[in-house]
C-alpha cells in the first residue's frame, strides 16, 4: 500500500501474526478520505474468497460474506 506525501512515496507495512480483518479494515479507514467507502467498488480476489472467485463488493458485510474464515486465510500468502 502506497501513498502520496508531499509528493513523495511513502509506504505503510503492518506487520502481525493474525488474520483480524475487522482490526485491518478499521486501519485501513482512517488512512482515507472521510466521504470515501474503504469496501465501495472493492475487489476481492478468488484466492481468499469462500468459492474461489473473484467478487467486487460494495460493504463491509458484503466483504465478509465472500471471505474465507479466519482459519483458512492463515494459509493464504
Amino acid at each position: 500500500m502506497r501513498f502520496r506525501c508531499q509528493k513523495k512515496k511513502v509506504g505503510l507495512y503492518l506487520l502481525t501474526n493474525d488474520t483480524d480483518v475487522k482490526l485491518l479494515s478499521d486501519i485501513y479507514s482512517l488512512l482515507i478520505s472521510k466521504d470515501r467507502d474503504l469496501f465501495d467498488n472493492l475487489t476481492v480476489y478468488g484466492e481468499v474468497t469462500k468459492d474461489g472467485k473473484d467478487h467486487v463488493v460494495h460493504s463491509y458485510e458484503e466483504f465478509i460474506s465472500v471471505l474465507k474464515p479466519k482459519e483458512e486465510l492463515k494459509n493464504v500468502r
